[in-house]
């Protein structure tokens, strides 16, 4: 290798580094963001919210879903003598994927003549 090479060697070398110091330094707030959804599917939230998230429209119809086989809606009984449903933010997120996903697959694709 003759001196040329090296310095190209050692610019490319460089500019790899300082290109991985500014990725790191952009993704930092994403990873704090990534951080505050996560916790936030681990929540808890009350019917109220379950609807909002869902779509579903009347609590009787969340209360079918959640006791349907196979379900993904996760909850739990709380309260005075376990009478107040709260649910899983994520089981409803994927609730809402699946539903999604399921419409998507209802409709096929128009194909091209």
């Amino acid at each position: 290798m003759d001196a040329q090479q090296e310095l190209v060697a050692q610019l490319v070398g460089l500019i790899n580094q300082l290109v991985d110091m500014r990725v790191e330094e952009m993704l930092k707030p994403l990873k704090a963001e990534l951080q505050l959804v996560k916790s936030l599917q681990s929540e808890w939230v009350d019917t109220k919210e379950a609807l909002k998230i869902t779509g579903i429209k009347t609590a009787q119809t969340l209360k079918r879903e959640r006791e349907r086989p196979g379900t993904v809606v996760v909850f739990k009984m709380e309260g005075k003598m376990c009478s107040t449903p709260r649910y899983l933010r994520a089981s409803l997120i994927a609730y809402n994927e699946k539903k999604t996903q399921h419409r998507i697959s209802a409709y096929p694709l128009p194909t091209s003549k």
